[in-house]
């Protein structure tokens, strides 16, 4: 039954979005109890369960309303001996099951927690079907094959959520997204993904800890904090993202994550299209017995498909363990910094490394640590200095995504080359005049520093 707005959750951060005219909805719904439950009903007593049933029997767009607390799922999902997970598409039991147009709206991420408890993953959103998740957490999903916490084949918007403690976990196939695999549309606004695994063994591989997408993907203002991509001792490629197909991604902060084969924050591969703008990557590790990527383009294997196209622009690649950047295939570089990437062991320099004249290079505004290897950049210094003289270690500087702040006299500032962003990774207006010469000129990487 609709139900009239004003609504007692308009308190919450969204009220003009929850008090929109019910018109634009076909059915709004709200869900009673916080256990989990299926009797073909939804009325006074009424699961989330019960409530995407009814959502998905009605056409046309509907929302859902969750209150304050966790709601915790107890339906399994039948398993094989092996573990493995058998999805069926009805809401009987395991995940939840999409087949229309829905929004579920929390109160915050903090207050409204959907939890599945490692029986199965959330979501899973049907070829066709729309889902939008707002202010709410997405806890302890599972799956034994891909998206431990949404399998998307439709389109999925995420806004002010956070994913976390999920997974995607299997022996004996190829695992993808330990939060999210995408293979529809995928749209992420002021999002976390925190400590999500792709972890698989018996020399199958992982992508993804985060979001596997062969789809398209669009991420802003969002942070990937301690997510891993693992696999048999050296097949985890992409800690946090690993793309085969379109994304672009802005504003963005990534931050310990890890993986034991490519990419420790972002793997680019096949024909993947990916765009970085205005993003810090810091902290992250890569190791496949030797450095890998934090960012890596391609792969240097015989018989990979595609060539895969990376743009970065105003990034900053520091304090990483492994090569900043690896390039296999088509990368070009803006205005960016990649500085004091380092060995395991915290002494070799490994900023920046080029797979050779068959892979297509180009940079205009990279300031580079020196290390030897065989990228081009426009400065260059030593790693010994970046920290003293290039940036500061990794700090909020007034927003949630932490950045490296630029030192007086870095560089780095005012050394733009050609047009840039309008603003920086906080949202601070670029470009200023940072070096007190009276020229307002863009900055390199993800910082703009404040006017001298």
């Amino acid at each position: 039954m609709k139900q009239p707005c004003p609504h007692p959750l308009r308190r919450i951060a969204l009220p003009a979005l929850l008090c929109a005219p019910l018109s634009a909805f076909a059915l709004d719904i709200t869900v009673t109890k916080t256990t989990d439950s299926y009797d073909g009903d939804c009325n006074a007593d009424c699961s989330l369960r019960e409530a995407v049933v009814l959502a998905n029997a009605t056409p046309g767009p509907d929302r859902i309303l969750l209150g304050a607390g966790t709601y915790s799922f107890s339906l399994p999902a039948p398993r094989g001996d092996d573990g493995d997970i058998y999805d069926e598409d009805d809401n009987v039991n395991g995940d939840l099951d999409v087949s229309d147009s829905l929004t579920i709206y929390g109160i915050s991420p903090e207050q409204t927690i959907i939890d599945a408890g490692r029986l199965d993953r959330h979501f899973e959103v049907l070829a066709g079907a729309t889902l939008g998740l707002e202010q709410l957490t997405l806890r302890n999903g599972l799956h034994s094959y891909d998206g431990g916490s949404i399998a998307n084949h439709g389109s999925v918007t995420l806004k002010r959520t956070r994913l976390e403690q999920n997974r995607a976990f299997n022996w004996y196939y190829q695992g993808r997204g330990g939060g999210i695999a995408n293979y529809g549309s995928l749209a992420v606004y002021y999002t976390e993904f925190v400590g999500n695994t792709a972890d698989f063994g018996d020399t199958t591989n992982a992508h993804g800890g985060a979001i596997y997408s062969e789809g398209n993907l669009i991420v802003r203002d969002s942070a990937f904090r301690n997510n891993r991509a693992s696999g048999d001792d050296v097949l985890g490629s992409g800690g946090a993202v690993h793309n085969i197909g379109t994304a672009d991604i802005a504003r963005a902060v990534f931050v310990g994550n890890y993986s034991d084969g490519r990419g420790a924050a972002i793997t680019n591969e096949n024909n993947g299209v990916l765009k970085l703008t205005n993003a810090t990557l810091s902290g992250n590790t890569a190791s496949w017995y030797g450095p890998t990527g934090i960012i890596n383009n391609g792969a240097s294997y015989p018989g990979t498909p595609g060539i895969p196209d990376l743009t970065l622009i105003n990034v900053t690649i520091a304090e990483n363990q492994g090569y900043g950047l690896e390039n296999f295939g088509k990368v070009l570089i803006r205005n960016s910094l990649i500085v004091d990437n380092r060995d395991e062991y915290g002494e070799l320099s490994l900023n920046c490394r080029n797979g050779g004249s068959a892979y297509s290079y180009q940079a205009r505004g990279l300031l580079l640590g020196i290390d030897g290897n065989n990228c081009t950049a426009d400065i260059q210094v030593p790693d010994a200095e970046v920290l003293t003289k290039v940036i500061y270690p990794l700090a909020d500087n007034n927003s949630t995504l932490q950045t490296h702040a630029l030192r007086r006299g870095s560089p780095a500032v005012d050394t733009g080359v050609g047009s840039c962003t309008s603003h920086d990774q906080r949202g601070s207006r670029r470009p200023r005049d940072g070096d007190g010469d009276g020229i307002e000129v863009c900055d390199l990487g993800a910082y703009e520093r404040p006017k001298y």
